[in-house]
């Protein structure tokens, strides 16, 4: 027997029925697109959250590595900007699990959603949604603004001789 959450159409409103059972259809039929593809929503958010913990790693590691090579060559300057490129990994690396963790738990109330016909857990899995979409934004906005800068700082420090034409 096949699971009717993968049946090509969605069952559809009759204006015979009850109101209660109009709105219950519509968070069945409204979810149905979400749960049906649950199942890569989870993959995708496990990916994230892997590739998260391995950037995580990756970040933990290099930072010590770079500590430990900059404090035998003495070039403290170089270990701070290390440092503060770990830092910056650390957090990106928090930003990109927490993005992982919003895609399980979108997947798990779409899902929920759609075989409890809950309006709750609907609303739940859209706002983690709204909630990734908006972090996802944020961080592109912040890349252009951190490129821009960095075509700045370079033309600027090729101007004044610091970099090799």
């Amino acid at each position: 027997m096949s699971d009717p959450l993968y049946a090509e159409s969605p069952a559809s409103i009759h204006p015979d029925q009850d109101p209660p059972q109009q709105v219950a259809d519509s968070i069945r039929d409204l979810s149905q697109p979400l749960a049906r593809r649950s199942g890569w929503m989870k993959f995708v958010g496990i990916i994230i959250i892997i590739g998260a913990v391995l950037n995580l790693c990756s970040a933990i590691f290099e930072g010590i590595f770079a500590g430990i090579m900059a404090s035998r060559s003495g070039m403290a300057f170089n270990a701070g900007l290390q440092a503060g490129s770990t830092v910056v990994n650390i957090i990106v690396s928090g930003i990109y699990l927490w993005m992982g963790i919003l895609v399980m738990q979108s997947a798990s109330a779409i899902r929920r959603a759609w075989q409890n016909n809950d309006e709750n857990s609907l609303m739940e899995s859209l706002g983690k949604l709204k909630r990734l979409f908006v972090i996802i934004g944020v961080m592109i906005i912040a890349g252009f603004a951190l490129m821009i800068l960095f075509i700045i700082i370079v033309v600027a420090a090729q101007r004044n001789g610091l970099i090799p034409s």
